[in-house]
Formats: C-alpha cells, structure tokens, sequence
C-alpha cells in the first residue's frame, strides 16, 4: 500500500481501504467468520447475519424502537446470500463492473445474510476471488470482493436497494 503503483490513481487514499492493510484484513475477514459460524452452528440456525459492530454509528434510531427483529423476509431467502445495494440489478450497472479502486460504492457491507447452504457456495467463490486478487497483488476491501464475486455467480445473491443503515427498515 505504500508503493507508488499502488497510490497512483487511486481516488480513496483517504478512506481506510485505501492506507490501511489491517482495515482491509479484517473487513476480508467477515465472510469467513460467519461461514465458520454457519459450520459449527451450536444453535442449530438455518441462517446467518453478519452485521458490523459499529453499524449505525451510534444512531439508534435506525434499531427497531421495541429492540424486536425478526427478518421473515429474509430468512425466506435461504438459497441466496443478501447484501444491500445502491444500485438497481447492479451486477449489469456499469458503475460496478470494475470496483479496484473505484469511488463508486455498489455493495453496503456492513450487514449481509444468507442460508448454511448459500454461505458456503459463497464463502467458496469470495475465497477463490479474494486470493485470485492477492496473487495480482491487488488488495481492496470486502465490498470489491462481493462485487467481484456476485460478478461471477450472480444468481447466489439476492440484492436489496437501499442505503448504508437501513438493514433493519428494509428486513422486518
């Protein structure tokens, strides 16, 4: 990250996937944990959420106000892995068909789910598209990745429009 190859045209030096090597280490890391998750699933769960840890920002108003949630519309897509999306059928916007170093955020990562079965067709896909990358010796965070991977098996996922936070509105 420090190399001039890697700084040269790149709109997002600022953000933390643009100088951070463990930013982008750890935001990589999430499709493995819950893909592990899903593997030794103690509670006996069909399906898995990843939501990020500071999700929101500390805006509680985006939490359902009774601090009830259950996601039936969701969890009714157990053969699909979910993310939100800026964009409508955005595995064909053109704003998303090459996401290295883009400016253009297609995939919100802050929270994704999906059906033991589809995390681990995508778990696989994702791993295979992430070392693919580290063997161009490229680097990115997980969004690219998702993007990248959805690019290659479009029908393992269920895109939802929306914006950053609004997991909770768009699945109750």
């Amino acid at each position: 990250m420090e190399s001039d190859e890697f700084k040269a045209n790149h709109p997002l030096l600022e953000n933390p996937e643009g100088f951070s090597p463990l930013y982008n280490l750890l935001t990589n890391s999430k499709v493995s944990l819950v893909y592990n998750a899903s593997q030794l699933n103690p509670f006996n769960s069909s399906y898995f959420v990843w939501i990020d840890a500071g999700y929101g920002h500390g805006d509680s108003s985006i939490y359902p106000s009774d601090n009830q949630w259950f996601p039936s519309n969701l969890i009714s897509q157990l053969h699909k892995v979910t993310f939100m999306t800026f964009y409508e059928n955005v595995t064909k916007s053109k704003h998303c068909q090459t996401p290295f170093k883009s400016p253009n955020v297609c995939i919100i990562g802050g929270f994704f789910g999906g059906g033991t079965m589809a995390l681990q067709k995508f778990y696989n896909v994702y791993q295979d598209t992430f070392i693919e990358g580290l063997r161009s010796h490229v680097v990115d965070d997980d969004q690219t990745y998702v993007m990248l991977s959805a690019l290659k098996q479009p029908m393992l996922f269920n895109f939802v429009k929306g914006v950053w936070y609004d997991a909770f509105k768009l699945f109750h």
